[in-house]
């Protein structure tokens, strides 16, 4: 019996890794993506992302009846085979509610050990982060600048979210490029500035033209012949700044 938990509990793994990695193909041909068109992404979106979940509820309530099971069986949160998982959050957080519909004691152990080991990951994960960011990595630096503007692991702080996306954008970064644009327009982080907006959103036009063209159409519209002419003037100082881009953020 021993045998045949471990058996399907390696089976759960691949199939939350595959659903994880496919949902949005799967998504497409759900047989509710008609309606889905009308109630938009409602339909398709949560129940793939909890599919997941779902199985694991299952796969908790079943080996919930053996309490000794997860003594020395369960893969434990931080384990090597843990750690390959991208699912592993899901996954975890679904056994957990199925040890804890059986009353299986386990269930709060986990879930205590689940939340120390998330909180270890992301304090791992942002200094990791911080470290190429600061040994001037674009892409770390506009994830800085996200995370700082949506308090994400850190305090939410504006100003520090402006910072490293400039320095994101210095760097040749494009998603950094448009958000400086926007942040530049409405005065986010630094004082409104049309003459740097424009110049940032048309320095990322070059690759992404349509997110772009909103900020320059908006900014156009503000700006006086001779501020366009300084933009124009600042944008070329900044591309010979900017290392070439390959179109890649």
């Amino acid at each position: 019996m021993l045998i045949i938990h471990i058996l399907c509990g390696l089976a759960f793994y691949p199939i939350c890794i595959i659903i994880y990695y496919f949902q949005d193909i799967l998504a497409i041909h759900l047989p509710s993506y008609r309606i889905n068109a009308v109630f938009g992404n409602l339909i398709v979106y949560i129940p793939m992302k909890i599919f997941p979940v779902l199985i694991w509820i299952v796969l908790g309530i079943w080996v919930g009846n053996s309490r000794g099971f997860f003594d020395a069986y369960y893969i434990p949160p931080g384990s090597a085979l843990d750690e390959l998982l991208f699912v592993y959050y899901l996954a975890w957080i679904g056994m957990i509610v199925g040890l804890a519909i059986k009353s299986n004691s386990k269930a709060w152990e986990l879930a205590d050990q689940v939340a120390k080991n998330r909180e270890k990951r992301q304090s791992d994960i942002l200094n990791s982060e911080m470290e190429k960011a600061e040994n001037g990595d674009a892409e770390q630096q506009f994830n800085l600048g996200f995370r700082f503007l949506k308090g994400i692991g850190v305090p939410r702080d504006i100003c520090k979210s402006f910072m490293w996306f400039k320095k994101a954008a210095l760097n040749g970064n494009v998603d950094a490029q448009i958000k400086l644009g926007v942040m530049y327009f409405l005065g986010k982080g630094t004082p409104a500035d049309y003459i740097n907006a424009h110049a940032w959103a048309s320095i990322a036009s070059e690759h992404r033209l349509e997110e772009s063209s909103l900020i320059l159409n908006k900014t156009e519209a503000l700006m006086t012949s001779s501020q366009l002419d300084k933009a124009r003037t600042y944008e070329s100082f900044l591309r010979s700044q900017i290392p070439p881009n390959n179109g890649c953020s």
